[in-house]
């Protein structure tokens, strides 16, 4: 069907989300990805893994090989793109203006290939939020730190985007996240925001990572327990918050126990106020 936005559409080889649709990628894996000019229209091969199954995607114009259209929603979760290139656009995912992406444990696998635009791109307009971010190149590649971040993100992305964030020099104290990072909505209910720095060695770009720190649990209602402190939440323990008597007018009553030598049989209601 048609993507409602004509020309300016990035259609994505293995997912395309039209405009104003939803999709969402779990525990999948998108490699040997490969947008390539095939005048007078675009093409891509690649493949997709989802769930341990590979399925064969069909050649279509393609600027991505995940592209998000104007008005249109991906999340993308537990997802590794791997060995993935493009001549224009962008060699994993293309948000459009006006989009959105929201990723969670999102690893990009980027080949040793100069020229290849960034692994994620966004418009002007697009909303994103990237939470830890994972990103790797092979063992004999030897792109700088800089070059890297720049391979894996594009500029306009990480200023565009809640949960990441291009910094330089030092990096801050340890797991002391910028004020920027950590906005409101980043991780999910009761989970915890850090900074995350071990995508990029000397901390040229940063993702929040999101956790559920003790004594909290991860819900048991969330995908998994990984993926709860970024959807679904974390719960915390349930314990004992005040202890009252019923119909007594104190707000705080003292009760004394006391043995007797003689048999004696005495009933005392309390309520145990719990929370959590």
């Amino acid at each position: 069907g048609g993507s409602g936005s004509d020309y300016a559409s990035r259609r994505g080889g293995v997912v395309w989300v039209v405009h104003g649709g939803v999709a969402r990628l779990t525990d999948s894996t998108i490699d040997d990805c490969h947008t390539y000019d095939a005048s007078p229209t675009w093409h891509s091969s690649m493949t997709l893994r989802a769930r341990s199954r590979r399925l064969a995607a069909p050649p279509e114009p393609s600027f991505a090989p995940v592209s998000v259209d104007p008005h249109g929603t991906l999340s993308l979760a537990n997802t590794v793109f791997s060995n993935c290139t493009a001549q224009t656009g962008a060699s994993a995912v293309f948000v459009s203006a006006e989009a959105h992406l929201r990723t969670a444990m999102l690893s990009l696998e980027l080949p040793c290939l100069a020229g290849v635009p960034p692994a994620i791109h966004a418009d002007r307009g697009a909303d994103l939020s990237i939470r830890a971010l994972s990103v790797s190149q092979p063992d004999n590649c030897r792109r700088a730190p800089a070059e890297l971040a720049a391979s894996a993100v594009s500029g306009a992305a990480a200023t565009l985007g809640a949960g990441v964030s291009l910094v330089g020099g030092e990096q801050p104290e340890a797991g002391k996240a910028p004020a920027s990072l950590c906005s409101a909505g980043t991780c999910a209910t009761d989970a915890a925001c850090t900074a995350d720095y071990e995508a990029m060695a000397d901390a040229l770009m940063v993702t929040a990572r999101c956790s559920c720190e003790p004594p909290n649990l991860p819900s048991p209602e969330a995908a998994s327990a990984e993926l709860a402190p970024y959807e679904g939440g974390c719960l915390t323990p349930r314990e004992g918050v005040t202890v009252s008597v019923p119909q007594a007018v104190a707000e705080n009553v003292v009760i004394e126990l006391s043995k007797t030598s003689r048999p004696e049989t005495a009933n005392r209601t309390i309520v145990l106020h719990m929370g959590g």
